[in-house]
């Protein structure tokens, strides 16, 4: 990622500026009431308008003119002269003993931009991958509960085909598998071939004691 740097600062031992402010230039406008609403007097706002230019009137009393006029280099996040906050490189100048300071400055909120963006492209993503994953559970879970719900539906029809009308004793269900419903299909047909073979041991004594009874009346 390549930033453009906003503006070059420069300032004398007096604070004052010793460079033409790029807002001035492109917005002289919006810079003039920049400096109204950040409590500059109104006659040397004037000077400046009419002048145009700032460098020699402008004070500029920001954390990095004042470290570099005292000797120190660094780079630091802090309000620049319009109040606004900005990543800051600066540095002392030395020129034939006249003691100058130097600014690089970027707006914050476009340096850490991109980071902001790609948060924001990571949280769309995460909440689409949430959505996904909830459809795909709804769409498991009806699938889930069609499996279950289709063998049970058939057992409770094989049943009720078993209590009412004509009693099929030769109905059978499938049981292939080791599910649950496996098992229940499986007693099931165990329990009706049960009832098939009570009933025939009951056909059985009964044709048995009506030959009796018929041998007897013959």
């Amino acid at each position: 990622m390549v930033w453009r740097i906003r503006q070059i600062v420069s300032c004398g031992a007096d604070y004052k500026a010793r460079s033409l402010s790029r807002f001035l230039s492109e917005d002289k406008a919006n810079y003039l009431k920049e400096l109204a609403e950040n409590g500059m007097k109104t006659e040397l706002i004037n000077v400046i308008n009419t002048k145009n230019t700032n460098i020699g009137l402008q004070a500029i009393h920001t954390i990095g003119t004042k470290a570099a006029i005292a000797g120190m280099t660094g780079e630091k996040i802090f309000p620049d002269d319009r109040n606004i906050s900005v990543l800051s490189a600066y540095a002392p100048l030395d020129i034939m003993g006249v003691k100058w300071a130097i600014l690089s400055e970027i707006n914050e909120l476009e340096v850490f931009a991109p980071q902001a963006e790609l948060q924001s492209k990571l949280l769309i993503l995460a909440l689409i991958a949430i959505g996904m994953a909830g459809v795909v559970s709804i769409f498991m879970g009806l699938f889930m509960a069609k499996m279950l719900l289709v063998p049970l539906v058939k057992i409770a029809d094989a049943m009720k085909s078993v209590v009412e009308g004509d009693a099929d004793l030769t109905l059978r269900l499938d049981a292939t598998g080791q599910d649950e419903v496996a098992d229940i299909a499986r007693n099931f047909n165990a329990f009706v071939a049960r009832i098939k073979d009570v009933v025939g041991d009951m056909f059985f004594l009964i044709a048995c004691n009506l030959q009796k009874f018929l041998h007897k009346l013959l």
